[in-house]
């Protein structure tokens, strides 16, 4: 089966290029939707570039060119989005090699299962970012630390204590947004979080691998990620 990924970018003209390119370096990748929100930095620019050299590439817009967050992007990105699996990159993130691999067979497995969900790596951009993500508490490596049947899910995310996976790090069936509903844009942080547990009290999100990360987390100066302990 072929996946959409899509990729929210706000101010992301030094990262976005390599996320895009991790995207298409997967075989099953149908398509990589591109939502520019609003950025003061050259993206937009970029982003134009990057879908006029390759077909698999789509851009969108939020009218006006508004900032709405990375929920509202997301949502864009899921209306205009035409394969039956869902998978999501942040601008300033990449995925490695075989991103799909695990998911797929878990897929073929578990014909009931909505999601799959796996771990994310982190790369420092400078010892300063390097301490203060220590310092909030976050994890080296983002994942669920030990298995959950599906039927258990929803109450170990609500409890905590079991970690989390990273947005990077999940692909999902289209279909479950029908049950679960999209992202909340009102929420400008945490949204990803909000929607993870609303999907497990709904539907069934099988663990791939956890103990290997299938993409990387750049954690920089800027990065929103670092203001808040991950369960």
């Amino acid at each position: 089966m072929q996946v959409t990924v899509i990729i929210p970018v706000y101010n992301a003209e030094l990262y976005v290029e390599k996320a895009v390119h991790s995207a298409l370096a997967q075989e099953e990748t149908g398509e990589v939707i591109l939502i520019e929100d609003g950025s003061i930095d050259g993206s937009y620019s970029l982003c134009k570039k990057l879908a006029e050299e390759n077909e698999l590439i789509k851009l969108y817009r939020h009218e006006h060119g508004q900032n709405l967050g990375a929920g509202a992007s997301r949502n864009l990105g899921l209306i205009n989005s035409q394969f039956p699996l869902i998978s999501f990159l942040d601008a300033d993130d990449y995925y490695l090699s075989n991103r799909f691999k695990k998911k797929l067979e878990v897929f073929a497995v578990h014909p009931d299962a909505d999601g799959v969900y796996e771990s994310i790596g982190v790369e420092f951009d400078c010892e300063e970012s390097e301490r203060r993500f220590i310092e909030s508490g976050w994890p080296a490596r983002m994942a669920v630390r030990e298995y959950v049947k599906p039927a258990d899910l929803f109450e170990k995310l609500l409890k905590g204590g079991i970690g989390s996976w990273h947005t990077d790090g999940i692909v999902v069936k289209k279909s479950i947004f029908d049950k679960s509903g999209i992202f909340d844009p009102s929420f400008r942080i945490a949204q990803d979080t909000h929607l993870w547990i609303r999907m497990a009290g709904v539907g069934n999100l099988y663990p791939g691998n956890s103990a290997v990360p299938v993409g990387i987390c750049r954690i920089h100066k800027t990065n929103r990620v670092m203001g808040k302990k991950q369960n």
